[in-house]
């Protein structure tokens, strides 16, 4: 079985971190992934702590076959793992040049190329492909660890500004060369905060649902 590192940044929002942690461990085979969750107390910008908690993963963990970046404000679904890595494994066999993909893209972003396939997982889903203007959310992208050794490091973003742009710029790398930046559709990882880390409301955040699939209020 491939093992995967679930890598998760955690900055306060207890009750979306106990989701987070209580989804991953109730909808993933525990001998698939190994998690490090890393908690920089805001006092780092979102690039450094991205970069620092692959660091910790790579100290504690063997490598494994994929490397997958998440935040503590989602929760995933039964059966999402085996079918992200399906999909990713299916974009590279039909050699799509995918780079990463995400379980979920932010809900205003929209594909510009839908992809069908079938997986046990979700059944009939699409692998899309996300706009060379856009990026994955940091919270939902999994790949290679070859593709993080030829693409890495996050740009360490100043601290508090939490507008994705440390992903902006990793995954424009990858568009850059060629590759295609992918998100799963329909999701197997729910964004659940309509908040940032720092109180304020997230671009589309009146899109944003519960982990029963409800759009929040």
């Amino acid at each position: 079985m491939s093992i995967t590192n679930v890598t998760m940044l955690v900055f306060g929002r207890p009750r979306l971190v106990e989701q987070a942690l209580r989804t991953l461990k109730e909808n993933t085979p525990a001998d698939a992934y190994t998690l490090t969750a890393f908690n920089d107390s805001g006092f780092m910008g979102t690039g450094r702590a991205r970069n620092r908690v692959i660091e910790l993963a790579e100290k504690d963990h063997d490598r494994g076959d994929y490397l997958y970046l998440s935040d503590g404000d989602v929760a995933f679904t039964p059966g999402w793992l085996n079918s992200l890595v399906a999909a990713y494994e299916f974009a590279k066999h039909q050699r799509l040049s995918v780079g990463a993909i995400g379980g979920y893209c932010h809900p205003y972003h929209h594909p510009i190329e839908r992809i069908p396939f079938v997986c046990c997982g979700i059944g009939w889903g699409y692998v899309g492909e996300i706009g060379i203007t856009l990026a994955l959310p940091t919270q939902s992208m999994l790949m290679s660890w070859d593709a993080w050794d030829r693409y890495k490091p996050f740009v360490e973003t100043p601290v508090g500004r939490v507008n994705c742009s440390e992903d902006f710029e990793f995954t424009q790398r990858m568009a850059k060369d060629g590759l295609r930046v992918a998100a799963l559709y329909p999701p197997v990882v729910l964004n659940t905060a309509r908040h940032d880390s720092f109180g304020n409301l997230a671009v589309g955040h009146e899109l944003v649902k519960d982990i029963d699939g409800i759009l929040i209020e």
